[in-house]
C-alpha cells in the first residue's frame, strides 16, 4: 500500500474531515475534538499496520487539529543526538513559547497569531499601546516597552515583561509584536497561489534541473512554523518536495544550535573558532560596555557544514523532510512548461541537493550585534549562518 492509500486509510478509519483552521493536511474529528491522545494512536496503528510508510500525525494545540507529515528515517544514535539539541533549544524557548501561546489565545478572535519564531506575535491592527493596555488587563506585570532598533527586532518594539508565574523571579519574557504583513508573507503567498493555479486539475512530472524529476505531481502549499521548509510539492495530498525559499535580499540561512553540543562547543572548528573570536573581539573593546562592535566572519571549510547549512540535517543522505529541504531557491518561484504536463521548477538561483551555493550566496559564519540576544552566555550577540552577500552589506 503507497503513501496515498494510507492516508486514506487512515482519514476513513478514523472518520477525519479537513478542518476549518490551521494549515493544509491538517484534520479533525467530525465533533471537533482531535487531541494529542488520538495522534498517537494513529500514529501506533499506522506504524502497526503499515510499516513501510513514513506517513506520520502531529498534534496542533493551538487549532486542535491532526497534521499529517512525512518523518524522516534515522538511526538511534542519530535520533538521541537530535533530541539531545531539541531539548536543550526547548530550554531556553519553552517559556518564552508558552506566554507567547498564552497570549494568543487571550486574544479575542484573530487578534493575534503566533509567528513562526517563539517570542514573536503578529496582529495586523493592534498598535502597541492597545497592546500593553491588554497585557495589563490579562495580569502580565512589570511591562517594558523596547522600541524597534534597541530589542529583538529592527522594525517592530520588543515587550519584556513578567507572567504570573514569573512574578517571584527576575527573569522575564520577551515578545516581539509585528504588525502589517508579516516579513515575506505576502511574497510568498502570490507565489504560493500564482504555482497552485498552475498546477489547479493537473497531475505533472517536475524536473528539479539535476537529472532529478518527480511524476504525480499535483498540489503545491506554503508550509507554516518554524522548520526549514517554506514550501512543498505534493503528490496524493502528501508532501513530497521540500523547498526553502528565500528573497532576493534574505539575510540568516541558519542559526547555529544545531552543530552545538552539550558542553558549549561543536564539531565544526570553524563555529569553534567563530565563538573563540567573537569573545576575545568583546573583551579587547576598550569601551565602557564590553559589546560586540561591528562583525566577527569565519569562512568554512567544511562542505559537510555548508550542505547542512542550506538543506538541514539528516541522518540518511536524500531523505527529505519538513527540516530536511531538496531544493534551495532564492527569488520568484516558476513553472517552467518543457512538454504536455511535463515542468521544470525555477527561479533566479535554484540549489538541489546536495549542490552548494557559491559566489555571492555562498554560506559564510558570522556574529553580529543584536541588542537583548544572548547566545552560549554571550550577551547582545547573534550567531549564524549567511550568504556571503548579506555579510557584505551589514
Amino acid at each position: 500500500m503507497d503513501d496515498k492509500q494510507v492516508l486514506r486509510y487512515v482519514i476513513n478509519g478514523f472518520e477525519l474531515i479537513p478542518a476549518k483552521f490551521g494549515f493544509e493536511n491538517s484534520y479533525t474529528t467530525k465533533n471537533g475534538k482531535a487531541t494529542k491522545e488520538l495522534s498517537k494512536i494513529i500514529n501506533d496503528r499506522i506504524k502497526k499496520n503499515f510499516p513501510q510508510t513514513r506517513i506520520r500525525t502531529s498534534y496542533d494545540p493551538t487549532y486542535k487539529t491532526i497534521n499529517f507529515y512525512r518523518t524522516m528515517m534515522e538511526s538511534i544514535g542519530d535520533k538521541a543526538a537530535k533530541l539531545l539539541v531539541e531539548l536543550l533549544e526547548a530550554r531556553s524557548q519553552s517559556v518564552t513559547r508558552k506566554v507567547r501561546d498564552e497570549i494568543v489565545k487571550l486574544g479575542v478572535k484573530d487578534q493575534f497569531r503566533a509567528a513562526s519564531t517563539p517570542n514573536r506575535i503578529f496582529s495586523k491592527t493592534t498598535t502597541p499601546t492597545e497592546f500593553e493596555d491588554f497585557l495589563t488587563a490579562k495580569g502580565f506585570k512589570d511591562i517594558k516597552i523596547l522600541p524597534a532598533g534597541e530589542g529583538d527586532s529592527s522594525k517592530f518594539p520588543t515587550f519584556e515583561f513578567k507572567s504570573k508565574e514569573m512574578s517571584d523571579k527576575d527573569e522575564k519574557v520577551r515578545i516581539v509584536l509585528a504588525t502589517g504583513v508579516i516579513a515575506g508573507a505576502e511574497g510568498e503567498e502570490k507565489q504560493r497561489a500564482s504555482i497552485s493555479q498552475k498546477l489547479e486539475g493537473k497531475v505533472i512530472t517536475l524536473d528539479l534541473g539535476n537529472g532529478k524529476s518527480y511524476p504525480n505531481i499535483d498540489g503545491f502549499r506554503k508550509i507554516q512554523g518554524n522548520v526549514k521548509a517554506d514550501f512543498a510539492f505534493t503528490s496524493g495530498g502528501v508532501d513530497t518536495i521540500f523547498i526553502q525559499h528565500k528573497s532576493l535580499s534574505h539575510q540568516q540561512m541558519s542559526g547555529i544550535k544545531k552543530f552545538m553540543n552539550a558542553d558549549g562547543t561543536s564539531k565544526y572548528k570553524e563555529i569553534n573558532e567563530l565563538i573563540a573570536k567573537t569573545r576575545k573581539s568583546i573583551e579587547s573593546n576598550k569601551g565602557d560596555k564590553k559589546r560586540l562592535e561591528g562583525k566577527v566572519e569565519v569562512p568554512i571549510e567544511s562542505e559537510n557544514l555548508k550542505k547542512e547549512a542550506v538543506y538541514g540535517t539528516s541522518a540518511e543522505p536524500g531523505v527529505f523532510s519538513l527540516n530536511v529541504v531538496e531544493v534551495y531557491a532564492i527569488g520568484d518561484l516558476k513553472l517552467d512548461k518543457l512538454a504536455e504536463n511535463k515542468y521544470k521548477l525555477v527561479a533566479k538561483d535554484l540549489y538541489v541537493y546536495p549542490e552548494i551555493p557559491k559566489g555571492e550566496n555562498e554560506p559564510v559564519l558570522a556574529a553580529t550585534y543584536r541588542k537583548g540576544r544572548k547566545q552560549l552566555g554571550i550577551q547582545d550577540v547573534r550567531f549564524g549562518i549567511y550568504p556571503k552577500s548579506y555579510i557584505k552589506k551589514s
